[in-house]
């Protein structure tokens, strides 16, 4: 009867101790700058000792074995990030409940047979299934690539690297007293649009262009009545830039979704609007 007790205790502690865990939340920055590949699923085995749930450990491991997982399918500067961590009744555990009803003598060697705990098993003989658990963890994480740095310290993957290429290839033929303004840059949402058109601005001022400022297109826009942001048309836009001061104007949006997402980059001459350059790059 005893015996019987700890085999209902066991069962009550282990479904009240299950494992549930979010880690590497993407931040805002991140979600602009990196580019999702897909996700990764991985299972395995971890031992709670007295029931007491080591977070920090299961984390390390999920991300280790998750990581590992994403290595055989992506290449590149990969990391994972959004990952959740599930724990669920491991068959250990009834192999360590049947043991411990047959008597303690035998729950060193059910101990010793989980995977996780080999060594740490032979070394607690006779401790009775009630000292820990060992739970079944699911996680899953999402396969972000990272933005890579080269040895003039720019970056040359993800939406960083596209921006620069794409600087170059739409400024191919400026010259250095050309004066630049972006009019607009149009994208899913506000945070990449502003991202955008700021990396853009620092780029090609870091190249020695004279940019327009942004609050200068703004009045502007509202002086002569062309609304405060959004597209227009090629027309409208270099007579924006023309009013501001600038001798081109660049304009731009991002194409498709996910993996197919495209920058797309037009310079007009505000005296002729004619197109002087163009770029097209894969964020």
């Amino acid at each position: 009867m005893k015996n019987f007790y700890f085999f209902v205790l066991g069962i009550i502690v282990i479904l009240s101790s299950c494992v549930s865990i979010q880690d590497r939340e993407i931040s805002a920055n991140e979600r602009v700058q990196t580019q999702v590949l897909g996700q990764v699923e991985v299972e395995f085995n971890s031992l709670q000792w007295l029931h007491i749930i080591n977070k920090k450990n299961i984390r390390q491991k999920a991300h280790t074995e998750l990581l590992r997982a994403a290595k055989k399918q992506y290449e590149g500067n990969i990391e994972i990030r959004n990952i959740v961590i599930t724990g669920n009744w491991s068959a250990w555990n009834l192999l360590n409940l049947l043991v411990n009803i047959a008597g303690p003598t035998m729950s060193g060697i059910a101990i010793a047979v989980n995977s996780d705990a080999l060594v740490p098993g032979l070394l607690v003989m006779g401790v009775s299934f009630v000292a820990g658990n060992t739970q079944k963890i699911t996680t899953t994480g999402d396969v972000v690539l990272l933005p890579e740095i080269n040895s003039s310290g720019r970056v040359t993957t993800g939406i960083e690297g596209a921006l620069e290429r794409a600087a170059d290839e739409v400024s191919e033929n400026f010259t250095a007293r050309s004066r630049l303004a972006i009019v607009y840059i149009t994208a899913q949402d506000k945070s990449t649009t502003d991202f955008i058109t700021g990396e853009l601005e620092h780029i090609l001022r870091r190249k020695g262009f004279v940019i327009i400022d942004r609050s200068e297109l703004d009045r502007v826009r509202a002086e002569q009545r062309f609304g405060t942001s959004g597209e227009v048309d090629d027309s409208t836009a270099a007579r924006i830039g023309n009013i501001a001061g600038a001798s081109i104007v660049i304009t731009g949006r991002v194409d498709g979704e996910g993996n197919l997402r495209r920058l797309r980059l037009r310079a007009l001459d505000t005296s002729s609007g004619q197109v002087v350059g163009t770029a097209s790059e894969r964020l």
